[in-house]
């Protein structure tokens, strides 16, 4: 009668290890899938945040080149008008 009651809780520990070995795997493939979504979101704004910055670089390269254009159009003129000799400078007089 002592053994018969022996097996039913062997049994019931075995059950009781083999739950708790599929509950700490699973809860490792839990644990390894959120560390991959945490690590896919971290690049994800990565690349957000270094995709405003390439616009911002590109924009003032654009402005700095048309600036450059027209300070470079406005010497030539400069320097027509005084070949020229009109003898008006195109720089506001201070005075």
């Amino acid at each position: 009668m002592n053994q018969e009651k022996r097996i039913p809780e062997t049994k019931r520990r075995i059950s009781l290890s083999s739950l708790c070995g599929v509950s700490g795997l699973l809860l490792s493939i839990v644990c390894c899938v959120a560390l991959v979504h945490v690590e896919f979101r971290i690049q994800e704004h990565n690349r957000l945040l270094s995709h405003p910055t390439t616009i911002c670089d590109q924009m003032e390269e654009e402005v700095l080149r048309k600036v450059q254009q027209n300070f470079n159009r406005w010497t030539a003129l400069t320097e027509e008008k005084l070949s020229e000799g009109k003898g008006k400078s195109l720089l506001p007089s201070v005075m």
